[in-house]
């Protein structure tokens, strides 16, 4: 009888420890559920501001890319009329050159001729 008391006490005991283990168990389940949830929103909010910040990076590089394609393009046109004023300042000179030495010819051919007319002048008389 004693024993069979004992035994029960025992049983009582261990029936609430048990309970007590699953109590502290539910809390805990519930805890870590609750930290759980916390780290997902937290995830998620961090998900959304890189997405955020990827975005603008792409829209930023693409921005670049443009400007870059603009100013690019901007120097072509640039390089472009450069030529051509060059090509035109080249063709001035070049007419010029020539003007100078048909100019120059031209004198020497007129100073030649007056001095052979003075040679002649002199010889004939």
């Amino acid at each position: 009888e004693q024993i069979r008391k004992e035994l029960k006490e025992t049983e009582l005991k261990l029936n609430k420890e048990i309970e007590r283990v699953r109590k502290e168990l539910k809390e805990t389940e519930l805890r870590l559920n609750k930290e759980i949830e916390q780290i997902r929103k937290e995830l998620k909010e961090t998900e959304l501001k890189l997405t955020k910040e990827i975005e603008q990076m792409r829209l930023e590089f693409t921005e670049k890319i443009e400007q870059v394609k603009l100013e690019v393009e901007q120097v072509r046109k640039e390089l472009k009329e450069t030529e051509l004023r060059l090509s035109k300042e080249i063709e001035q000179v070049k007419l010029s050159t020539i003007k100078w030495v048909v100019a120059l010819i031209g004198s020497q051919t007129i100073v030649l001729i007056s001095s052979f007319f003075a040679i002649l002048k002199h010889f004939i008389g």
